[in-house]
């Protein structure tokens, strides 16, 4: 008997270290062939041994697309027309007029590298009252800069579009950097950055 539960309990431990799906194993004892001393059979219990595995457990959920960490690329698309802002000039001034003191600047591309759009150039941190293109190689844009306390330091920008020939289109920017409160004929310090 010990034998026959010896067995069981090695095969059920045998098919429980395998992960499949609720499997079954059935174990036969095979019947006695020992004999008493009066050469008898010995009557022994014949049967089936039966083995079952639970099924295994289902896998875990896939995390979701919410979870864990994102991977965003902070770095600009290189600029299409690279190179254009260090060839390129711009001039300013401060002047006033009717409505106040305004920013008058005045940007001119290397001849055949690049032309303006001559679409409606674009500010931050102050307003455009007027602007235009001369030619295709020279743009205007007039600002009316910021307000805040006298003696500390502001800026105002300008973008403006500009055509690459194959490389596409970009833009070229002009940050002014300056002292408040602006006076007419003061100069800002001009910077130009391509897009």
């Amino acid at each position: 008997m010990r034998r026959m539960l010896a067995t069981a309990t090695a095969v059920a431990s045998a098919t429980s270290c395998s992960r499949g799906q609720g499997e079954t194993v059935v174990v036969t004892i095979p019947p006695p062939t020992a004999t008493s001393s009066n050469n008898a059979p010995v009557p022994r219990p014949t049967g089936t041994a039966i083995a079952s595995t639970p099924p295994a457990p289902d896998p875990p959920p896939a995390p979701s697309d919410t979870a864990g960490y994102l991977v965003v690329d902070m770095l600009p698309a290189p600029a299409r027309c690279l190179g254009l802002a260090s060839s390129s000039h711009v001039t300013g001034r401060f002047r006033h007029d009717v409505s106040g003191v305004v920013l008058d600047v005045t940007v001119t591309l290397a001849s055949g590298q690049a032309t303006f759009t001559k679409t409606a150039p674009n500010a931050w941190s102050g307003q455009v009252v007027s602007s235009g293109y001369p030619s295709a190689t020279v743009a205007t844009a007039r600002m009316r800069p910021p307000t805040g306390a006298a003696g500390s330091s502001a800026s105002i920008g300008v973008s403006f579009g500009v055509s690459c020939g194959s490389k596409g289109t970009g833009v070229l920017a002009v940050t002014a950097n300056f002292t408040l409160p602006a006076q007419d004929g003061d100069k800002p310090s001009l910077t130009l950055h391509d897009y």
